[in-house]
């Protein structure tokens, strides 16, 4: 019985990671898909203290003079283990385990330190955009003071960051998630929609 209902579990659980309404049988695939993803999130709780993250930045051109204007910060997680891990797997799991928070302090730390250089040596209005999880925007209490604290620790301005978020952040959006959004935009830090029309709205 026991047997039983630990396969149960294990197949249960690998159906809600794969989305809703999902009918999954239990085979052996999936226990090694349950120890695999067992050992990246023990991998990925200690990326940070290992220095594995990486940021790349995609940039922004103005079409009419052909400028680097902006540019949109990307994490990349180069793990000593498992080597580059995709976006779409260890942002999910960041999500699901409590570990975006430390993601996001450790990628503003990054994109504020690198935007003191992008001023100095490609314009001294560049601005840099940075994705935020909705987890952050809706649970951690402490967002503004942590964009605000890192903006501040590298001498910029407000306006230097404009914080990305999907739609998904509306959704659910209780009255603190929309006053902490109201809070960033009236501090002068641009909000943005990322991925707009790729989800609910389309």
């Amino acid at each position: 019985f026991a047997v039983v209902l630990k396969e149960s579990l294990l197949a249960a659980d690998y159906a809600a990671s794969q989305g809703r309404d999902q009918v999954v049988i239990y085979n052996p695939d999936i226990q090694k898909a349950a120890r695999d993803a067992d050992y990246m999130l023990s991998c990925l709780r200690q990326a940070v203290a290992k220095d594995e993250f990486i940021v790349y930045y995609q940039p922004i051109v103005d079409i009419v003079t052909g400028a680097i204007v902006k540019a949109e910060t990307l994490i990349r997680w180069n793990s000593r283990e498992l080597g580059m891990v995709s976006p779409g797997k260890f942002i999910p799991m960041a999500e699901r385990n409590g570990v975006i928070h430390e993601l996001t302090t450790w990628m503003l730390q990054a994109a504020c330190r690198d935007l003191v250089q992008f001023r100095q040596q490609i314009h001294p209005g560049f601005q840099l955009s940075v994705n935020i999880s909705p987890l952050d925007v809706g649970y951690s209490d402490d967002l503004v003071a942590k964009i605000s604290d890192n903006l501040k620790q590298q001498c910029l301005s407000n306006d230097s960051l404009v914080v990305e978020i999907t739609e998904g952040v509306f959704l659910d959006a209780n009255q603190d998630a929309m006053g902490i959004l109201q809070d960033l935009r009236a501090r002068g830090l641009g909000l943005a929609l990322d991925d707009f029309g790729t989800g609910y709205s389309s």
